[in-house]
């Protein structure tokens, strides 16, 4: 896998590899996953940087090699907790080289490469499922059968069979995707949730996440990278100019004539409203035994309304504007009025009620408590209260009584 996935020259390599001159691995690898999620974020997005990145990551695999950080007789589970993320490394290359457009047609090629190693790799550490490991098995089968030119990849699925080349979407029928789509989303929760981890065990499952999500993404990527290899394979096939790009022969093609409509100028009356188009409307009535008139109804543009407000009209605003208003409405109603302004209304409300308590504090100060009008407005209060008590006895209300 140490082909030539850049192209810079030797003497551009040999100045990389001059600059990670002792540098260690995991800073190199944070230097180079950062640059890679650079690219997602639109950050450098030249295919000059792309094969900076890709010479670098080649590098890399060379000193984790020799460094021998992985065998092939050893579990996952003992793997280092800084090391899991080392395994990124070839789905990162891969996903670099899909971005590069020069050679389009040998850089997919070779991403789709990188990726069912990757998935390959991930399969020896047991990263993945029953159904996972089928897919990517047919996925590789289909690959390398087309790499050699064989059609045993083209052949039929067998009965139930929900991915594969036989299918209208290869790969990943709408359930596939489905599911994908959510294990995908309950990951990057995970990874969320995860992110700011504060133990080695809350680390290790975070990566290990990276590691599934990453898993997904490539199934994601790989049904991508099918489909444009048919079309690049298609592209192929079309008869070239002499600057060598796809050249289309349009000597067939017939424009279509296009109708002219006159429309009369009249100042007194819209074009809608014209004579001619209330002649044309009078002629699609039809006149009924009773004397009353009705529209063909085989005709549908004899029933062709135009909802307008008349004092829209009369104020003189466009129909542009008025059709405008009453398609363009939410189905709910709208505020009349900011926050500040209902603050304001509130806080002027709240005064009011103060004041009006205030006044009636100093009245009740002010007046006599033996004034006969006091009095007898003290009697009425305990007069309707005695009253309510004697329509409304003591546990009336209570319906269920023990």
């Amino acid at each position: 896998m140490e082909g030539s996935t850049s192209t810079l020259s030797q003497h551009e390599k040999d100045e990389l590899q001059d600059q990670w001159e002792g540098i260690p691995i995991l800073d190199r690898f944070h230097t180079l996953e950062k640059q890679v999620i650079g690219f997602e974020n639109y950050i450098n997005c030249e295919d000059k940087f792309y094969n900076q990145t890709l010479e670098k990551l080649r590098l890399l695999v060379v000193e984790i090699q020799r460094e021998g950080l992985f065998s092939d007789n050893e579990e996952i589970k003992e793997l280092e907790t800084d090391h899991l993320r080392l395994l990124l490394v070839p789905y990162y290359e891969a996903d670099v080289l899909y971005r590069v457009m020069e050679g389009r047609r040998d850089k997919v090629k070779l991403s789709q490469t990188f990726y069912l190693e990757y998935l390959k790799l991930m399969n020896h550490y047991g990263m993945l499922d029953k159904d996972q490991k089928t897919k990517w098995r047919m996925l590789a089968k289909e690959a390398y059968a087309e790499a050699e030119g064989d059609d045993k990849g083209t052949q039929l699925a067998k009965p139930g069979q929900t991915y594969g080349p036989i299918n209208f979407d290869h790969f990943m029928n709408r359930n596939d995707k489905i599911a994908l789509a959510r294990r995908k989303k309950d990951i990057e929760m995970q990874l969320d949730m995860l992110k700011e981890y504060k133990d080695e065990d809350m680390k290790r499952q975070y990566y290990m996440n990276m590691l599934n999500h990453s898993v997904v993404r490539t199934f994601e990527q790989l049904s991508l990278i099918f489909q444009e290899m048919k079309l690049l394979e298609h592209q192929m096939t079309l008869p070239r100019d002499e600057k060598n790009m796809p050249y289309q022969d349009n000597s067939d093609y017939k424009p279509k004539s296009l109708k002219v409509v006159q429309i009369p100028k009249r100042d007194d009356a819209p074009y809608l409203l014209t004579p001619q188009q209330k002649a044309e409307l009078y002629a699609q009535q039809i006149q009924n035994s009773d004397g009353s008139v009705t529209f063909d109804p085989t005709n549908p543009d004899a029933f062709q309304k135009l909802y307008v407000q008349k004092d829209t009209i009369e104020q003189r605003v466009g129909l542009r504007d008025q059709y405008k208003n009453q398609v363009f409405k939410p189905g709910h109603i709208l505020p009349t009025m900011s926050i500040e302004e209902l603050a304001e209304r509130e806080m002027a409300d709240a005064l009011d009620r103060q004041a009006r308590d205030q006044e009636m504090r100093q009245q009740r100060d002010e007046e006599d408590p033996d004034s006969e009008e006091v009095m007898e407005r003290e009697r009425m209060k305990t007069m309707a209260s005695e009253n309510w008590k004697d329509w409304n006895p003591k546990g009336a209300g209570n319906t269920k009584r023990m």
